[in-house]
């Protein structure tokens, strides 16, 4: 997954340079800090392949994929936030009369899913609380 999303910020980087938004110092620290993500879920997803020797379950690898879910779903969505700020007025419409929107648009669009579907980032965030901080179950 980190790979598509480096991929995507590379495109928007490109963008960036292409419409002179990464002269805005916000969004080049936002790009910088995106770049810097991405790294870190790449590290943690080699991290977590090294780790499995065979002995893994669901209650050692609950907390760690959520950990990392969550974390994955909270950077697409703002990423989809930050691509539109490089677009500007130009997200607002778009030239692919087909399906309305394009790429960006999509991924803009799609950031809000991601941090519902496979477990919402509430659930993630109790699961997170329960098994690694060893917060008490919240009151059902």
């Amino acid at each position: 997954m980190q790979l598509s999303f480096a991929q995507q910020l590379d495109d928007l980087i490109v963008l960036a340079r292409a419409t002179g938004a990464v002269d805005d110092p916000t969004i080049r620290e936002e790009l910088a800090r995106s770049w810097s993500e991405v790294r870190i879920m790449r590290f943690t997803a080699q991290r977590t392949l090294a780790a499995i020797d065979g002995t893994a379950n669901a209650a050692t690898n609950g907390p760690a994929t959520s950990i990392a879910k969550l974390y994955w779903s909270q950077w697409f969505q703002r990423f989809g936030e930050l691509a539109m700020r490089v677009r500007g007025a130009s997200a607002l419409v778009s030239e692919d009369v087909a399906f309305g929107t394009d790429g960006l648009q999509q991924t803009f669009l799609f950031g809000r899913a991601v941090t519902i579907f496979a477990g919402s980032s509430q659930i993630q965030r109790n699961i997170i609380g329960e098994s690694v901080l060893g917060l008490p179950r919240e009151p059902r």
